[in-house]
């Protein structure tokens, strides 16, 4: 699976390893979604602890699997310094 962020111009494979080492005390809540099995897009509410962002994300599905997400913040911000082998600045 490929995780995009083009505002911080990163791209993983392997989202859930990703998500479980992103730093900080932080949930993810889905707003909307919207599906036709091929595609989906969620409007998202990301809360790390008193902040709060709307975030939009774009899922790419094949044989009921997601294959890539693209997702996007309101604000371009530099991601936080991390080692994961995974990650592909560009």
């Amino acid at each position: 699976m490929i995780y995009d962020l083009p505002q911080t111009r990163e791209m993983i494979k392997g989202q859930i390893a990703f998500n479980e080492n992103y730093p900080g005390n932080w949930s993810i809540k889905i707003v909307r979604l919207v599906a036709d099995g091929k595609q989906a897009t969620t409007k998202i509410l990301f809360k790390d602890n008193a902040d709060e962002q709307i975030g939009i994300s774009f899922f790419e599905i094949d044989e009921n699997k997601i294959y890539k997400i693209e997702e996007y913040w309101p604000v371009p911000y530099d991601p936080p310094i991390r080692n994961f082998e995974n990650i592909v600045r560009y």
